[in-house]
């Protein structure tokens, strides 16, 4: 049995109202938010849609997201120069193969 099933792509051509419906009928479903180097574009969506989503989100507790983070965002979130909403519920680091370097003061 499932408990967890991500969903990632939604963006800009996706109302997140629509993501909030389908949560109701489909409460194991997480919707991954692609958060990278090109907002406004397929499967990455706007600083503005993410904005409306997270009124939905705030609106529905059923709602489960997670912030998938690409490219400069992926140290940025690390080593504290960017604030990512702390409406998700969980953050997922895609590296996809690149390195990365950086000290991020853990013990």
């Amino acid at each position: 049995m499932l408990d967890v099933v991500t969903v990632t792509g939604a963006d800009d051509n996706t109302r997140p109202e629509e993501l909030a419906s389908l949560a109701q009928k489909f409460p194991f479903v997480e919707f991954g938010i692609l958060v990278g180097n090109h907002p406004g574009t397929p499967r990455y969506p706007s600083a503005t849609w993410r904005d409306d989503l997270s009124d939905v989100a705030a609106r529905n507790r059923s709602l489960h997201l997670s912030a998938h983070l690409c490219g400069r965002w992926v140290e940025s979130f690390l080593t504290g120069d960017v604030w990512i909403a702390d409406w998700f519920d969980r953050y997922q680091l895609n590296t996809h193969g690149q390195p990365h370097s950086f000290d991020i003061g853990v013990v």
